[in-house]
Formats: C-alpha cells, structure tokens, sequence
C-alpha cells in the first residue's frame, strides 16, 4: 500500500467482540467472503492487477449497525 493514506476512525459506539463474531457467524453468513474469492482477489493484488480497496472493507459494520 506504498503511497497510499488509509483513514481509519473509531466511532463512540462499542460492542463486545464476541458478540460480534457471535452475531455474523449466526445470521450473517453473508458477511464472510468465500475462500477462493478471498484468495483470487488476493492473487490480483500481489500480481498487480487489483486495488488494495478490493482488499480492504469491515465486513462486522453490517453486523454490528443493522442491531442499533
């Protein structure tokens, strides 16, 4: 990621860690990213045919604000 900012912010809300995990393992199955496209979107990334943003999301935030 040489020569690019990330931002990264933490909201006042908080919530248990394992609660989190609980919750997108329980209900959220959408919320993982399937091995083989994780590793293809990887590849693309190390080959230089992707963008680190491919790479880079918070798959828990659906999770964790579709509660509140």
């Amino acid at each position: 990621m040489r020569g690019r900012r990330v931002l990264v912010f933490k909201p006042s809300l908080g919530v248990s860690t394992a609660w989190a995990y609980e919750r997108m393992a329980a209900g959220a199955p959408q919320s993982y990213l399937p091995a083989g496209e994780a590793e293809r979107r990887i590849a693309a990334w190390i080959e230089g045919n992707a963008d680190a943003d491919e790479l880079l999301f918070n798959n828990l935030e659906p999770v964790v604000l579709g509660n509140f």
